[in-house]
């Protein structure tokens, strides 16, 4: 518990950072004329795709259940799924937080721990594969329009799909080969016996522990390869989920611009933006995202005040998992929050 206070609080300092820097950059009579001119039906339909965010995600576990656990688990329980992995992967560095949780979570539905892993582990895939590949797409439909707007784009275009590529790797290594899963939970048990001085009887036990879980991991994995059609419906899912992020600030740029940009170099943009930032070591990337987002879509706001603006789709596209995520951890899952400081 106390690391979760520890971690809300980081993010609510640089957040209070940030909104002080809007305030001296863009000064108070700028973000008043601001919240007047405003289209909040617009603002509105914005925040929405958020909700289509959180549903397409909440899909992709389910038909990654589905197709592991060869039953079908009632829809809210993967929406709860989803949010308490929002939450926790927004108040920790690199998202770390949000993987964990889940599979705690998904346990206390009496879900085998091995199984409730490679369900997250292949809901983490599809993630950084289907990025890839609305990054690759949108970048040669719009590369030369992203090439003229955003400065060193191809260069950011490398950096975020060779990041990208290297986390895929290591998944695909860690489903497929048994030998370097185990060594992996062997080098990090190793590193939690370090801080906890504990010797290598320690680490042997612990991995007795939880070798039949890795067993078991493994196997899921196989089932699902064997029943692809579902593995295809999460892939499917997992495309919406992401353009339903990448299409936020489409219709924010409308609110506060009066005009549609072009939605191919926008989601292009926020796409490319999105991979980069979660390289930021930060809780939610926070002070990387805002920057970047300067950057990236300074070209598209010609009247207004674009870091408010880049405050607003934060608030939209971030602080609203911890908000909603956080509301579902407190009603389905508060007595256990001290469970994920270990």
């Amino acid at each position: 518990m106390k690391k979760i206070w520890i971690n809300s609080l980081i993010v609510v300092a640089m957040g209070a950072v940030i909104v002080i820097l809007i305030f001296f950059t863009d000064g108070i009579d700028q973000l008043i004329k601001l919240i007047k001119n405003i289209n909040y039906a617009w603002l509105f339909v914005a925040f929405s795709f958020m909700f289509l965010y959180w549903g397409a995600g909440a899909f992709t576990i389910g038909f990654l259940k589905k197709g592991v656990l060869e039953k079908c688990h009632k829809p809210r329980h993967n929406f709860k799924t989803l949010m308490i992995g929002q939450f926790f992967a927004a108040i920790t560095p690199f998202s770390t937080g949000g993987q964990p949780a889940q599979i705690y979570f998904m346990s206390k539905q009496k879900i085998d721990t091995g199984k409730a892993t490679s369900i997250i582990i292949m809901k983490s895939v599809l993630y950084a594969t289907s990025m890839l590949v609305i990054a690759f797409v949108f970048f040669f439909i719009k590369k030369k329009v992203l090439v003229a707007q955003i400065p060193n784009f191809v260069l950011l275009f490398v950096i975020g799909t060779l990041a990208n590529s290297l986390l895929i790797v290591m998944y695909f290594l860690f489903l497929l080969n048994h030998d370097i899963s185990e060594k992996v939970i062997i080098l990090f048990l190793k590193v939690i016996s370090y801080f906890k001085n504990k010797d290598k009887i320690y680490v042997q036990r612990q991995f007795d522990k939880i070798r039949g879980s890795l067993i078991s991991f493994q196997d899921g994995f196989r089932i699902i390869t064997k029943r692809k059609g579902y593995l295809i419906l999460a892939y499917l899912s997992q495309l919406l989920q992401h353009l339903a992020i990448y299409s936020v600030p489409i219709f924010l740029i409308r609110a506060v611009e009066g005009s549609f940009p072009n939605p191919f170099s926008v989601i292009a943009a926020t796409g490319l933006l999105m991979m980069i930032t979660a390289l930021v070591p930060t809780p939610g990337t926070t002070g990387g995202a805002e920057g970047l987002g300067v950057y990236f879509f300074a070209s598209f706001y010609v009247t207004a005040p674009i870091l408010s603006v880049i405050l607003i789709w934060r608030m939209i596209t971030y602080y609203s998992s911890i908000l909603f995520g956080g509301i579902f951890c407190l009603i389905n899952h508060g007595k256990a929050f001290g469970d994920f400081d270990s």
